[in-house]
Formats: structure tokens, C-alpha cells, sequence
């Protein structure tokens, strides 16, 4: 570990001495970077600590998150500190002599004596898991409640096979009752999206869903797009949605912690079909839709695509997230007029049209002005807008 600068970054994990946990008590990640790229020298080594709950954010989970933390942070090495799920911590002097005996040896040559240790906020963060089952073929399903950087709580649906996959994440909110309670449930709002290539995808639609005449019809292709139908169902009333999925175990999660089906607000609107997405189309369906979404997280994602474009309507959308690649890029774009892309948390979104020289231009003003009339909003860093960014293909 005492050379100038690491080529890549390197990976360890601590574990405790309980053989009953199934996870380490610490991971820790060495990032290095150039003094010149510091935005202001502030040593050569530094351990940051990430608030429990939030290591799953790009900053964190992303290599390009922790190399830009490290230039911020002004440490030509940081080293990057998760905690897990099973243990418990109490408080961070307790974190630190746990660690000390191996962060001191995990730094360049010239180090400073004391060293460093850095948080994003005064405590150790939040956590609350509903739930924790083995689920094949996923590995681990996990529903938990974390606190964000902003403040406000979220509730996170992970599938965990060696590494952690956020499939969706919803913003919370305390239920209202009559009863006089200092802790309220927290349900999630459906006014609100938090994940910022479902963001996107708004963002495009709603052009779609102002100028339309006639009721726009949608179908999105997995589970994680469960927030954004409920965003979808909560602004346009006349909307109706189907949604394909075929893990019933995601499903059942989503009517007891995700919201959609709490009081049937959205039954009648909401088709909910469990079958997987080539089975479906070779059974012979024959409805037409005006925008598909796909985001399924497993592995056949070109034969899903393929499958699923004569679904479209002369001038639908199809959207792609989360299983796109180049040569899968390379493959579809020759049977569509025009293909835009852009990456989000190192995965790729990409639109799929028949429109030719199609225009993702949407009037920022008038989208505002419909959300805050609907008490709503894309919440995403605190504001309200975000600027497109796709590229033509």
C-alpha cells in the first residue's frame, strides 16, 4: 500500500468476530488522486466515513462518486468507509478504535501522523429494515428506511447478490390519523420522484401526455418503475397504466411497504400482470402502446427489447435502463428512426423512437408550473428541474 498513487481502487473488507453475520462489519475502499486534481490540498490521507443508509448513493456506491469525494475532500488517499446492515454501531470514536489498527496501515508513504477522519453529517446516519429474505433468484431482498443528506426519508427496495442493486426508492412521509402520537408510520408520497433517470423519463413523457387527445397508454416493463406509475397515476387522473412483472414476491412487497394498492386508490387504473415479458408478447398480445418502459434487472435485457417493439405505436417512446449495452446499442439502433442516450450513475439510459429527428424539448416553465399546481415535484437535490442531456446515437 506505500506507493505514490493506486492505478485502481482497492477493496477490503472487516469483518467481526460473531461467524453468525452474513455481511462484514466494515468495507473499506482506498481511492487515490493526483494533488493537481485536488480542489485544495488538505493532506495526503483521510478516512471518510459514510452515514449508514446512504451507501447506496452515486457519491458513494459509484467509482466516479468516490473519486470526485476524494477531490473534494482534498486527500491525495481517502479511504472510503461503508457500514452494513446487520451490525449495530453506537457512536464514532467507538468506529474509529475499531479501525485505526488497519487504516494506519493502509496509507501512502508519506502520511500525516493523525489521521483524519471525515463525515458528511454529525452522526452516524439511519437505518430501518422491514424487511431481509433470501429470494431466488435475486440473493437477498431488502426493504429499508434511510435518512438522505437533504433530510428527509426514503424507503429503498434492494436486491442484494454479492453487491447491493437498488431496484426503486420512494420518498416518505408521517400517515396521517387521529390518533396523538410523538411516531407516526411513515408511507411513502407518491407526489414526489426520487430517482433521477425515472426523472428523466417524466421529463420526456409529459410532452407526450399534455399534447395527446386521446388517453395515453403505457406499459412498463419491471418492478422498480413502481414509483414512478404511482407519480404517473397521482398528476393525470385519466391515466391508466400495465404494469409487467413476473416475481410475485416483488409484487406482494410492493402492495405492503411501496403504497400503490394501501387503499385501491389505483386499482381501477393500475393493471398488474405477473408473467414474464416474452411470454406475454408470444401469447399473442396485440395492444398497441404509446410509451413502454424497460427496466427489468436481469439478463436477457436484448431479448425483452426485441420482443416488446412491435408493442409500440407508430410514434411511441420506448425507453431502456439499467441492462443496455454497446453492442446491444449497436444491434437496435438500426431498426428504430432515431435512438438517443445518456448515462445516469454509470448505467445507461437510452430512447428508442420511430419518430424521425424526434425533439425532446419540454417548456421547463410550463412544467413547473403543473407540478406546483399538483403540489409536486422531481425532488432531486432539492430542485425541482432537471436539464436533459441525452445524445443522438
Amino acid at each position: 500500500m506505500e506507493s505514490s498513487t493506486l492505478s485502481e481502487e482497492l477493496t477490503f473488507h472487516l469483518w467481526s468476530d460473531d461467524n453468525k453475520m452474513k455481511e462484514p462489519r466494515y468495507t473499506i475502499t482506498i481511492v487515490d488522486a493526483q494533488k493537481s486534481e485536488l480542489s485544495s490540498y488538505n493532506g495526503n490521507y483521510a478516512v471518510f466515513i459514510v452515514p449508514q443508509g446512504r451507501e447506496n448513493e452515486g457519491t458513494f456506491s459509484t467509482s466516479s462518486g468516490r473519486e470526485n469525494l476524494a477531490r473534494l475532500a482534498g486527500y491525495c488517499r481517502l479511504a472510503v468507509v461503508t457500514l452494513h446492515r446487520e451490525h449495530v454501531y453506537t457512536n464514532l470514536e467507538r468506529m474509529q478504535d475499531e479501525l485505526s489498527p488497519t487504516l494506519k496501515n493502509l496509507g501512502p508513504k508519506k502520511t500525516d501522523k493523525k489521521i483524519p477522519y471525515l463525515m458528511s453529517s454529525t452522526d452516524i446516519g439511519y437505518r430501518n429494515v422491514h424487511v431481509n429474505i433470501d429470494c431466488e433468484p435475486h440473493g437477498h431482498i431488502i426493504v429499508e428506511d434511510v435518512q438522505t443528506s437533504e433530510g428527509y426519508y426514503c424507503r429503498l427496495l434492494i436486491v442484494n447478490n454479492k453487491v447491493d442493486n437498488v431496484l426503486c426508492q420512494a420518498k416518505l412521509k408521517a400517515e396521517k390519523s387521529n390518533k396523538k402520537s410523538k411516531s407516526k408510520k411513515k408511507i411513502c408520497d407518491h407526489r414526489f420522484l426520487l430517482s433521477l433517470y425515472q426523472n428523466y423519463i417524466f421529463t420526456v413523457l409529459f410532452n407526450q401526455l399534455l399534447k395527446n387527445k386521446d388517453p395515453v397508454s403505457i406499459l412498463l416493463v419491471g418492478f422498480q418503475s413502481m414509483p414512478l406509475v404511482c407519480f404517473l397515476l397521482e398528476l393525470f387522473p385519466e391515466l391508466s397504466i400495465t404494469l409487467l412483472e413476473s416475481d410475485t414476491k416483488l409484487i406482494e412487497i410492493s402492495k405492503n411497504y411501496f403504497g400503490y394498492a394501501a387503499n385501491n386508490e389505483y386499482e381501477d387504473r393500475l393493471k398488474v400482470i405477473t408473467q414474464d415479458p416474452v411470454d406475454y408478447i408470444k401469447q399473442g398480445c396485440s395492444k398497441k402502446y404509446d410509451s413502454v418502459i424497460l427496466n427489468s434487472f436481469q439478463s436477457n435485457g436484448y431479448e425483452n427489447v426485441e420482443a416488446i417493439r412491435p408493442l409500440l405505436s407508430e410514434s411511441g417512446l420506448l425507453f431502456v435502463y439499467n441492462e443496455v449495452n454497446e453492442e446491444m446499442l449497436k444491434g437496435m439502433k438500426g431498426k428504430f428512426k432515431s435512438c438517443y442516450k445518456t448515462e445516469i450513475e454509470d448505467k445507461l439510459l437510452v430512447l428508442f423512437t420511430n419518430i424521425k429527428d424526434f425533439k425532446m424539448i419540454t417548456d421547463q416553465g410550463v412544467l413547473q408550473k403543473y407540478l406546483q399546481n399538483k403540489r409536486s415535484g422531481l425532488y432531486r437535490n432539492n430542485e425541482w428541474l432537471i436539464e436533459l442531456d441525452f445524445e443522438l446515437v
